[in-house]
Order: structure tokens, then sequence, then C-alpha cells
């Protein structure tokens, strides 16, 4: 029961701190040529120590690339996303399956007018620690992101935690980026099947 108890405290508090934008400080899009590159900065509460730069090519074609920068006492955690808008169009890329739902399960958000994603995983050699590279596209937009799977947060996730917040765009119904944060999941005999994990969506118009 105290169990129980404390995990309705846990999600209870993070649900407020998600509801007043405690997740995430700032979201920012730029576009070069050919390219997107989508920024998130977390807020003090929810900095991690993870750094590394991770290169998304397969096959010899670049993807983009995926950068994490620590929390540090100058500094808040970010997450950067490359996307490589001309090699989404190569062969390579018509070989990745397609998700329906995002990569914890949940339904897609309401302004993402799209039925798939594709997920493409990342190797980061460690069974602790995974990222997910998503895209896709339509006749007006791009959509893309990424999903972290990180073991190191469990302790602060809650089982059936599932959380979003959306860094808003006025002058538009889709807004810069949703974040979810999700906690750990469990099949019938108590064994994890997947870490907790934040998920960044975001989608710019063509």
């Amino acid at each position: 029961m105290k169990s129980i108890s404390t995990k309705l405290t846990i999600i209870i508090s993070l649900f407020i701190l998600v509801s007043c934008n405690g997740v995430v400080n700032d979201h920012k899009i730029s576009v070069a040529e050919n390219q997107i590159i989508s920024t998130t900065i977390f807020s003090e509460k929810f900095g991690l120590p993870f750094s590394g730069n991770f290169p998304v090519i397969i096959k010899e074609v670049d993807y983009g690339s995926i950068d994490l920068a620590p929390k540090t006492e100058i500094d808040d955690f970010s997450i950067s996303v490359r996307a490589d808008l001309s090699s989404f169009n190569s062969e390579v890329w018509d070989g990745f399956s397609p998700i329906s739902t995002l990569p914890n399960g949940s339904s897609f958000p309401s302004w993402l007018s799209i039925d798939e994603l594709i997920k493409i995983s990342i190797p980061t050699f460690s069974e602790t620690f995974k990222i997910d590279l998503l895209f896709s596209m339509d006749q007006s937009r791009y959509y893309f992101g990424i999903n972290m799977s990180i073991q190191a947060i469990d302790q602060y996730y809650p089982e059936g935690l599932n959380i979003s917040q959306d860094i808003k765009n006025k002058d538009s119904k889709y807004p810069y980026a949703t974040i979810h944060a999700y906690g750990p999941t469990f099949d019938e005999d108590g064994t994890k099947i997947q870490n907790s994990g934040l998920t960044i969506l975001s989608s710019l118009k063509k």
C-alpha cells in the first residue's frame, strides 16, 4: 500500500511539473540546406549526466546525428537531433519498418496527421541506454524526433507514468514539439520489458 501511495505521489508531482512547463526550458528548430536541427533543453530537475555524439549512418548513407550535452554547473542537459532530409528519399530508407504507436506503446499525439513513423535504432552498445531516431513526412510536413530509453531513470519514473508536454507555437495548430516522459513496463510475471524514457517529436512545414 505504501508503494502504491509513493508511486501516486510521484506521478502527481511529475504531472504538476509538466503542466507548469517544468520538464523543458526551451526548444529550438533551425533549418539549413537539406537539414533540420531540433534542440531540446531540459530544466534543471530533469537534467541527465549523459553526453555523446551518435551518427546515424547506415549502409554508408548519412541520415543525420544525435548529440547529447550533459547537465553542468553552467548549462542544462540538452538533446539535438540533426536530420538530413535528402537521405530520407534514398533506397536504404525504404527498407525500414514503420511503427503505428510511440515506442512506449502510446498513441500518436493528435497533431501528428500521419498513421506511421519510421523508427531507426541507433547503436549505443549498452543495454541500459538506447536511442531511436523517428521520422516521417506527408505532402506538406516533415515529422521527426528521438526516443531515449534509459535504465538509470527507472527509480524516478514509476510504472504507469505516461505524461506529455507541448511546446506551443501560437501561430500554428502544430506545436514546436511534444515531449513524452514514461515509466518502465513490466510483463505479467513482473519482468521488466522496457526501461523508462523520453520521446521528443517535432514537425516542420516543407
